[in-house]
């Protein structure tokens, strides 16, 4: 099903494209992929962005004196990271991209300072997610991909058969440095699992869907290439050659 959306939207919709491909791709990631917005500054007659921004940033700005009473609060660094990053969210609906990336770095901040003070116990799944979330942060902020990749090699490096981060990875190379990137390192991953590890399943199904993918690509782009050339054939179909006008000279 999925398959054949990517072939209805290959003419004159590229775009809509990489939405649908990259739908396909994530299918389990983990709950830290996206920062669900909250009901702050919600109302039953539809979405007001700017309300909810607003609530936001009033929210924010009460926690940010409980973390100065508490600066080595985990908890409270990581409540800041989210609600910047869900924050960010909200930018992006209303349109607003620069608000967006500096909100997404913030997310970033907090989320790296909570590093520093990790409460005994954390175990390795939860370190893992914090790298996560910083990768993603990064990711979103637009111009920092360096940062982001560095995260998330950090986080799998703690944790490197866990599905969610290494499948929120190869999104990131696919996006970044294409499907070619994308279905290698999934590969790998899927390649380094032990036997009867419980993500064998979802590697392969994750590298069948980007197999999948490329093929499709690739026929989009086939698809692509012959509607050119139709358009660059009557645009050239009314010209007559140079040599039809020399039918009546004089040789």
């Amino acid at each position: 099903m999925v398959i054949q959306k990517i072939r209805n939207v290959t003419q004159n919709k590229r775009w809509l494209l990489i939405t649908v491909v990259v739908v396909l791709i994530i299918g389990l990631l983990g709950s830290y992929v996206i920062w669900s917005t909250g009901d702050f500054g919600n109302n039953n007659q539809g979405t007001d962005y700017k309300q909810q921004i607003a609530a936001y940033v009033e929210y924010i700005a009460d926690t940010e004196k409980d973390l100065a009473e508490k600066p080595e609060d985990f908890s409270l660094l990581q409540q800041l990271g989210d609600l910047n990053a869900q924050l960010g969210n909200v930018y992006v609906n209303d349109g607003q991209t620069e608000n967006s990336s500096a909100a997404f770095l913030k997310a970033a901040e907090y989320y790296e300072k909570s590093l520093s003070f990790l409460p005994e116990g954390l175990n390795e799944k939860g370190q893992t997610d914090i790298y996560a979330d910083i990768a993603l942060a990064y990711w979103l902020a637009t111009g920092h991909d360096e940062q982001s990749e560095e995260n998330f090699k950090k986080g799998i490096e703690i944790s490197p058969y866990d599905f969610p981060i290494n499948n929120n990875y190869i999104v990131y190379l696919y996006s970044t440095k294409g499907i070619d990137s994308a279905i290698a390192q999934a590969e790998a991953y899927r390649d380094s699992l032990p036997e009867g590890n419980e993500y064998i399943g979802d590697a392969d199904t994750l590298v069948k869907n980007l197999q999948e993918i490329k093929t499709e690509l690739q026929k989009a782009q086939e698809e692509q290439n012959k509607e050119d050339e139709n358009k660059d054939d009557k645009q050239n179909g009314g010209e007559q050659k140079p040599e039809d006008n020399d039918s009546g000279a004089t040789k």
